[in-house]
């Protein structure tokens, strides 16, 4: 049942993002997969070294999770960068969304555990939120790598 309802999130999520469509599928996939990564070695230095996040015990509980850990918080990220504003540089609008994000993402978590797909053993939810921001800081880094032009000149400089 848990693992139908994060389907329907997921694909309600795709939809949103398909009609967002800021962002090429040029820099979507590598984004995805760059996402991917970070978070799952996040995710399984918290688990598996740490131990301050139990494992998912049944079938349904660990399917869940890794719906959500490749589907649902790559796509949510992705989401999150494309409704990131570019404007200046300062600008104070940057700051409240990635901060929103982070709440949205630690939302996510909060739901998670609620309904049993990750247990914390040793974790509070106040240190995902620093967790979740530095997250985002990274994905929009490779972000903004992804888009400077870079790749596109052959790693030449300017």
């Amino acid at each position: 049942m848990v693992t139908a309802v994060l389907a329907a999130v997921f694909v309600l999520l795709a939809i949103v993002l398909r009609r967002v469509d800021k962002l090429p599928m040029t820099t979507v996939i590598p984004l995805w997969l760059f996402i991917d990564l970070i978070f799952g070695l996040t995710f399984n230095s918290i688990i598996m070294n740490l131990q301050d996040i139990s494992k998912p015990k049944t079938f349904d509980s660990f399917f869940s999770f890794l719906l959500l850990q490749t589907l649902y918080l790559p796509l949510a990220v992705i989401l999150i960068l494309a409704i990131y504003p570019a404007g200046k540089p300062k600008s104070l609008l940057k700051g409240i969304t990635l901060v929103l994000g982070s709440f949205l993402l630690w939302g996510g978590e909060a739901v998670a555990v609620r309904i049993g797909i990750v247990t914390y053993v040793n974790w509070s939810p106040w240190y995902s939120l620093p967790l979740w921001l530095a997250l985002l800081c990274l994905s929009l880094g490779f972000y903004r790598f992804l888009n400077s032009g870079f790749l596109q000149r052959g790693g030449k400089h300017a």
